[in-house]
């Protein structure tokens, strides 16, 4: 549950990025900023349609999908595909990718538990944003 620049494989990969990976980069980055939850997807991910089904239950609210196999404007025009690049600023491979209050959060069995978590005021302060989404309240646009 880290912001992207407080990533120790962001900031190892950052080092020997390729610089055509540098605007695919911004352009991720860019999304997780925009909205308190963002799901990276495919347009065929049945697991990807649970988490979002879970997360509305949650908090009674929508998480931005970002398809990966589809991209949005911010991430079309990069001569780096996004998966790659999202695959190594968070060392997960697989979708959904989920970020809650600009925080990586993993995929579906990530954000079961943290929510369980979340119920049983297991999450430490510093997540309390987390929290706060999943459970129907707000999240922080901090920054990352």
């Amino acid at each position: 549950m880290a912001r992207l620049s407080e990533s120790d494989s962001f900031r190892k990969w950052l080092v020997g990025m390729p610089p055509s990976a540098q605007e695919t980069v911004g352009g991720i980055r860019t999304l997780i900023a925009s909205d308190p939850c963002v799901m990276f997807s495919t347009t065929w991910c049945q697991q990807c349609a649970k988490t979002q089904e879970f997360i509305e239950q949650q908090s009674g609210r929508q998480c931005r999908k970002v398809e990966l196999d589809k991209p949005p404007p911010e991430l079309q025009q990069q001569s780096t595909p996004a998966a790659p690049v999202l695959a190594a600023l968070t060392g997960q491979n697989t979708v959904p990718n989920l970020f809650i209050a600009r925080k990586h959060i993993g995929g579906y069995a990530e954000v079961v538990r943290l929510a369980e978590q979340c119920r049983t005021g297991a999450v430490t302060p510093e997540h309390g944003d987390i929290c706060a989404y999943l459970m129907g309240g707000g999240a922080s646009k901090a920054s990352a």
